[in-house]
């Protein structure tokens, strides 16, 4: 859960006074618009750090609790649970904290009769009433909640002071206009590209902090010394490099957690990807950029904001035209040359938006908006441990990163991941709604214990003792609809991602799928246990891939799930029907 990490608690407040401070500066300006922008986002920020702080300290006061042996582990955990629940208002975690053995000097420092009060006219009433919020009751708020962070997370923190109205008052910049143009970088409702030429000298390390889907580089030297350098020496890996030539037939996923990275001028490495001449670029990358967009935009098919910090006319009208006939009206670019008068043309022919910001500039704008851009930092693992051949094998950010796309490897911290990410874990209850299971609901035991499992579980573990000696095995599970196929499959993952490596498969690409899988074998040197689901996937293709890493003699245990009816069950064929009647029973009292 979120809410545990104090870290993200005081980015989002820090988050949260940058963006008050914003708001004032545009107010002295009389940006009233933008100064209301600001205004808005700081009051959600604050209130969600506030909220996340409550949470956090009512979840580790039951812990202790349990801990010290006061209270049970179903007492813990109803309290626990709670937390999670819509109704879990800001009024009722306050009433939660005030019943913890909490400092009364803490209580009686901190107003929380004011953040309750303030919350409607702050929050609620701007949100739901269209009314203006007041600058100085938000100020207020903030003041309270920064005591809130101080007592109850983290007493030595250094908290974001808000900027008095005053000459040195914090400057708007165009960088803010373009961080409010490009919906604050939130990939909630948008795709973001990038098109960057050669740059003024600066460092560009900050632009790798904006969640990226695509770039398109046209400084061909990138690799030794621009943005694509930067992505190797920031985390460690490369993002997936493409030119001219991977361009025509590449396959994208959705998946992954680098961004994809075109050399729009070609690589200084690979002599035959440069061009002599603009003519010369027409013709060779013209229909590069054609068939590559339209493979992204089949992938990647939401709103797409595309940024373009480049100089050359030409090439950036074949951007537009480009994109437009991939995204039609879905798309809008954001062009942050200097000159706006070489742009009328395509800002009356697009949906074109002028923010003249240096990539320099760019780069500070991003600095400014730290707490903001460390809350939503690229996540590509770390080292991540899976059972080999000689006990456990680790394997590193890069190798987690490139192999994600294909499938999700079901890791040793796999649950505590998700627990972490997650602002609202996943109860017995939302298990029991439909909600698909959890990691750590499996790690919990949401699901009621079937027999089906376990002789599922028997066989498998059969199967993948044999496989030692290279032999590769499909077995089908069919099942009716509605009779928990998919939470059997996932238990199975789970009971057995300590003993052999455990992947569910989430796409298939022709090749690249067969060469992760591959990689995956070699780094274990342990026969895998690959799980896929034919409502997700055809199982057609789970047959050709299982096929293919046969033929690659790599021993593996295939496990297909799909709907229909099995007269009679094999070895590898099972057949999954509804619960027996002590299952029933057992779940009747859940």
């Amino acid at each position: 859960m979120s809410f545990l990490n104090s870290k993200k608690i005081i980015n989002q407040f820090n988050i949260s006074v940058e963006n008050f401070n914003k708001s004032i500066a545009a107010e002295k300006l009389d940006a009233l618009d933008k100064s209301r922008e600001f205004r808005d986002y700081s009051a959600n920020s604050v209130y969600k750090s506030l909220e996340w702080a409550l949470k956090r300290h009512i979840s580790i006061y039951y812990d202790t609790q349990f801990s010290n042996g006061r209270i049970s582990s179903v007492t813990r955990d109803g309290h626990k649970s709670v937390l999670n629940k819509p109704d879990a208002n800001i009024v009722f975690l306050i009433n939660e904290v005030k019943k913890t053995e909490i400092n009364s000097i803490v209580l009686t420092n901190i107003d929380f009769e004011l953040i309750q009060t303030m919350k409607k006219q702050v929050r609620n009433g701007p949100e739901h009433s269209a009314t203006e919020i007041s600058t100085n009751k938000l100020k207020k708020v903030i003041n309270e909640v920064r005591k809130v962070i101080k007592n109850l997370v983290d007493n030595n923190v250094k908290l974001n002071e808000i900027d008095e109205v005053n000459e040195n008052c914090t400057n708007i910049n165009t960088f803010d206009e373009l961080f409010i143009a490009c919906d604050r970088f939130d990939t909630k409702n948008n795709i973001y590209v990038m098109a960057i030429g050669n740059t003024d000298f600066c460092s560009l390390s900050s632009l790798t902090k904006i969640p990226w889907s695509l770039i398109i580089d046209f400084n061909s030297e990138s690799k030794n010394s621009g943005l694509f350098h930067e992505y190797e020496k920031e985390f460690s890996l490369s993002p997936h490099y493409i030119t001219i030539h991977q361009a025509r037939d590449y396959e994208f996923s959705k998946s992954s957690v680098l961004p994809y990275y075109f050399f729009g001028n070609g690589d200084v490495n690979i002599k035959d990807t440069l061009v002599t001449d603009l003519k010369d670029w027409r013709r060779k990358y013209t229909p590069a950029l054609t068939l590559l967009l339209s493979s992204f935009a089949e992938i990647y098919d939401r709103n797409i904001k595309v940024i373009i910090s480049h100089e050359n006319y030409t090439q950036i009208e074949i951007l537009c035209q480009q994109f437009d006939i991939a995204y039609n009206d879905r798309v809008q670019f954001i062009i942050t040359s200097k000159n706006k008068g070489d742009f009328d043309e395509l800002i009356n022919s697009y949906n074109v938006v002028h923010i003249p910001v240096k990539v320099s500039e760019f780069c500070l704008g991003i600095e400014s908006y730290r707490s903001y851009f460390e809350n939503r930092q690229l996540k590509v693992g770390g080292t991540i441990i899976i059972p080999g051949k000689d006990g456990l094998t680790k394997y590193s950010s890069e190798q987690y990163g490139m192999m994600n796309e294909d499938f999700e490897i079901v890791h040793n911290e796999i649950a505590l991941l998700e627990i972490e990410e997650n602002e609202t874990l996943q109860t017995p209850v939302d298990f029991y709604k439909g909600e698909q299971i959890s990691w750590y609901g499996l790690q919990d035991h949401f699901d009621i214990e079937r027999n089906k499992t376990k002789n599922l579980l028997n066989t498998v573990r059969q199967y993948l003792k044999t496989n030692d000696n290279n032999i590769t095995t499909l077995i089908k599970i069919l099942h009716d609809p509605g009779v928990g196929g998919t939470t059997i499959l996932r238990r199975i993952a789970w009971e057995l991602h300590d003993d052999n490596p455990t992947i569910i498969l989430k796409q298939f690409r022709e090749g690249a799928t067969l060469a992760n899988i591959n990689k995956l074998y070699h780094l274990t040197n342990r026969p895998l246990l690959v799980l896929a689901e034919a409502n997700e996937i055809s199982s057609d293709i789970i047959v050709k891939l299982f096929n293919s890493v046969k033929r690659s003699t790599i021993p593996a245990v295939f496990i297909m799930l799909q709907r229909g009816n099995a007269i009679t069950e094999t070895d590898t064929t099972k057949y999954i029907n509804y619960l027996n009647d002590n299952e029933l029973r057992f779940s009747s009292k859940i």
